[in-house]
């Protein structure tokens, strides 16, 4: 008991210097300085944002476009069949629903 005492001792030590000493900033310069400073970044980050917004605009802007109509233009590769598809409907892929919506008009 006596052992963990001398254990102890120096932490609650350090403890009760820490909590009764008041804090004290290390920081340079005073509040005219922080006031400036914070000024600055203000301005900084609200032009960083119209910077933000405008680009980010006008990148949406070029990006909007038509986009490549596969319907329209049939390639002779993308239709090749080297074996049937073993479902009812052997020239459709399985989830192509337009094509099984075709196959079942021309059946009946």
């Amino acid at each position: 008991s006596q052992a963990m005492n001398q254990l102890l001792r120096p932490a609650s030590r350090a403890v009760r210097t820490a909590v009764s000493r008041p804090a004290f900033r290390q920081m340079s310069g005073d509040r005219e300085e922080a006031t400036k400073l914070m000024g600055t970044w203000k301005t900084i980050s609200a032009v960083g944002f119209v910077a933000t917004v405008a680009i980010g605009g006008f990148v949406y802007s070029q990006s909007v476009h038509e986009h490549f109509d596969f319907e329209k233009n049939k390639f002779h590769y993308m239709h090749v069949r080297n074996k049937q598809f073993p479902w009812s409907c052997s020239d459709c892929n399985l989830f192509d629903s337009k094509c099984w919506a075709e196959a079942r008009a021309a059946k009946s």
